[in-house]
């Protein structure tokens, strides 16, 4: 106490030069800290493009996109995804704002992404738990170990997609039915097909939700069926039901 007393500007000095140098490491010469993992320099990389040249490869090659730094020294054909575009696009905003590193936004998208998904969370339970149940559930993916691990500031890839599309279409889908406006189930039902169609052009595996969602209606009318029996043409409710799927599928 008497040592750390008598040195303590010497003491602070080098409390901030050890904690400047663990900075230093782990930022490029311009003081942006570095991605997390492989793959999100690879979406970096094609949102560079995007910004570029207007596509995610780095040249045109029989009119598609061409990547010559995959397969090297061949290159490779690559297709649009959703990611690089959203990060280019959030750039572009954040620049306005006098964000000059698309890093920058690449760093801080997954963030984003994940604490959206939060909020169809939130209404989801909020139907069938009330204020506390929701309140309880979003608290518990926001802080969720695995969504840690792969959401963070700086992983910058598709795993934030797997969490916030499947929640926002389900919502989406279960709004439409519990709404009375036509207007209003035109709406989420149309919102629910435009998120299931973005979500396949961000991540492979898209269909595994789709078919879900598909599943679950089948199992749905099934039950409307046993249900109404031979009523199952005048009742209204299997009319929504045939009503809203239609508009989801056209979507």
């Amino acid at each position: 106490s008497e040592f750390a007393n008598s040195h303590h500007e010497e003491i602070k000095n080098q409390k901030e030069s050890v904690t400047q140098t663990l900075k230093d490491y782990y930022q490029n010469e311009e003081g942006h800290t570095y991605l997390i993992a492989i793959d999100p320099y690879f979406y970096l990389r094609q949102a560079e493009n995007i910004i570029e040249n207007g596509h995610v490869g780095d040249e045109i090659k029989e009119n598609r996109p061409f990547d010559n730094h995959m397969l090297a020294p061949n290159g490779k054909y690559v297709n649009p995804s959703l990611h690089p575009y959203l990060i280019a696009f959030f750039y572009k905003i954040s620049s306005v704002f006098g964000n000059k590193s698309i890093m920058s936004s690449a760093f801080i998208l997954p963030l984003i992404l994940i604490c959206l998904a939060i909020i169809p969370c939130f209404f989801i339970t909020k139907r069938f738990a009330g204020n506390v149940g929701a309140t309880f559930a979003s608290s518990i993916l926001a802080i969720h170990p695995s969504l840690l691990m792969r959401t963070p500031a700086g992983f910058s890839d598709t795993d934030a997609y797997n969490i916030l599309f499947p929640l926002t279409i389900l919502w989406l889908i279960l709004e439409s039915f519990r709404t009375k406006k036509t207007k209003n189930k035109l709406i989420y039902s149309g919102l629910a097909g435009l998120c299931t169609g973005l979500y396949s052009i961000a991540w492979a595996g898209w269909w595994s939700s789709f078919d879900f969602i598909i599943a679950g209606l089948l199992v749905y009318f099934i039950v409307l069926l046993f249900r109404y029996k031979k009523e199952i043409y005048t009742k209204r409710l299997p009319k929504k039901f045939i009503h809203n799927s239609s508009i989801y599928l056209l979507s």
